[in-house]
């Protein structure tokens, strides 16, 4: 087990096992918060990474009710992973979702709605991240995260941009001149 740090909380906790139990020949960097290389070679047994963000010997709440999405930033997969996110609220329940995709390198997006149905969203105690690594896998993110729902600010004024290009747009198109009428005919009023 290792400690870094903590994505919502002041504690990360990165804890992996072969099927076998040998910890022997994996690479594992933790770089900070929510940045991790992990270096599986070939040859070995399937490797299970656990990451586990929660204060340390504390249940201290974080309200998520407006968070939307978790979203892991991968800088380089070789293999095909689709992690699993478990989520506790202070209760004790939890609930439990996989990524219906595997991880690409870029931006891989899980919508928490599923999760939240189940637990009191407001009262978001520890988050647990595992992955089921096949052999001769090299995976490095740098982006833990989770992904407010949009200020109605935002909505509003992306509305306006495309409102305001949508009425350019069809502006031009209805005064441009007609390819089918003469042009003296297509300029009168």
């Amino acid at each position: 087990n290792s400690v870094g740090a903590g994505l919502l909380w002041n504690s990360r906790y990165v804890t992996f096992s072969k099927l076998n139990g040998d910890t022997s020949y994996i690479a594992i960097n933790d770089l900070g918060l929510g940045k991790l290389s992990v270096s599986h070679p070939a040859g070995e047994p399937n490797l299970t990474l656990g990451l586990s963000y929660r204060d340390n010997g504390t249940q201290t709440q974080r309200n998520l009710a407006s968070m939307v999405n978790f979203v892991i930033n991968v800088v380089s997969i070789d293999q095909s992973v689709k992690p699993t996110l478990k989520v506790y609220d202070s209760t004790g329940a939890s609930s439990s979702g996989q990524f219906s995709t595997a991880l690409t390198t870029g931006v891989n997006t899980f919508a928490l709605g599923s999760l939240f149905s189940a637990i009191d969203e407001t009262r978001v105690v520890r988050i647990d991240l595992d992955f089921l690594l096949p052999t001769a896998t090299d995976l490095n993110f740098t982006e833990l995260y989770f992904a407010p729902v949009p200020e109605p600010s935002t909505v509003a004024m992306s509305l306006i941009v495309v409102c305001a290009v949508l009425y350019r747009a069809r502006r031009r198109r209805s005064t441009a001149v007609s390819p089918c009428l003469p042009q003296d005919a297509a300029q009168t009023p």
